[in-house]
């Protein structure tokens, strides 16, 4: 009988610090650095310009592609830049 409380008691404590990690906050490590979100930024403005230079050249629907990829990049960066916000 004793075996089987002590396996009850250690099921618990084991569930309660497995609870207890969910709900925690996340660490400072796990936000994303400044330096992410101006890559982001920046592959942003490198896809732009592709577009700008598809659209030059007359290839109008990859240009399309290369805007939209540039617009993902953008709102990617400003939902990372708006995470490390206080």
């Amino acid at each position: 009988m004793s075996r089987i409380k002590l396996f009850a008691v250690t099921a618990l404590a084991v569930g309660a610090v497995g609870v207890g990690g969910l709900a925690a906050a996340p660490s400072a490590a796990a936000l994303p650095s400044l330096a992410h979100c101006n890559l982001l930024e920046l592959k942003g403005n490198n896809a732009h310009m592709w577009g700008d230079i598809y659209y030059g050249w007359g290839y109008y629907g990859m240009a399309s592609e290369y805007y939209a990829m540039s617009k993902a990049y953008y709102e990617g960066a400003d939902a990372c830049l708006a995470s490390l916000m206080p």
